[in-house]
């Protein structure tokens, strides 16, 4: 069994949001982008892709065995505060 603690990091731009989360060792668990889950064009930079990126990622490390989460958040774009509160939806615990 995987160990409890893992690092979601949310690079929120414009144009795109990209989710990866990590053990505390910085080794990628899972990945994902408002790209790779179906949203073209404009629409990547949207809060709504922002959280169906977050929902794919925390989906894949929940069914890992992770079940919290220190958040580090970067970017200026309109994703972040969704992004988190969808990981929280997900069923993590968010440590920071």
């Amino acid at each position: 069994m995987a160990e409890a603690l893992a690092v979601a990091h949310i690079k929120s731009t414009f144009n795109n949001c990209i989710v990866t989360i990590t053990d505390k060792q910085g080794n990628k668990i899972c990945g994902s982008s408002a790209g790779s889950t179906g949203n073209k064009g404009s629409r990547k930079g949207t809060p709504h892709a922002a959280s169906t990126a977050a929902r794919a990622a925390g989906t894949v490390a929940k069914e890992k065995g992770y079940s919290s989460l220190e958040v580090k958040v970067s970017g200026a774009g309109a994703g972040k505060d969704s992004a988190v509160r969808e990981l929280s939806s997900v069923g993590f615990l968010i440590q920071s």
